[in-house]
């Protein structure tokens, strides 16, 4: 098992490295809700939606994850309609 002591050095370590993100980038959709009931058809809950969010993932994601690691990074993607 790693020492806390070794850790902290890695982790220290790390802070010299520059980090480049590469990857896919989507919108991801929240819904966000409250069920009371499920439904008679399937064995599914029912939602009833009270908020509704937007966010960047993917890509987006790792970037905003190691920002709260006190970290920059650059991203890179592409851009692809569907």
């Amino acid at each position: 098992m790693i020492s806390i002591q070794r850790l902290e050095e890695i982790l220290k370590s790390l802070i010299k490295i520059k980090i480049a993100v590469i990857g896919d980038m989507m919108l991801d959709e929240y819904l966000i809700g409250k069920v009371n009931r499920i439904s008679p058809e399937a064995p599914v809950p029912v939602v009833n939606i009270e908020e509704e969010r937007f966010v960047l993932g993917e890509l987006r994601n790792v970037a905003n994850n190691l920002k709260e690691f006190g970290r920059t990074s650059a991203s890179l993607w592409c851009y692809r309609r569907r």
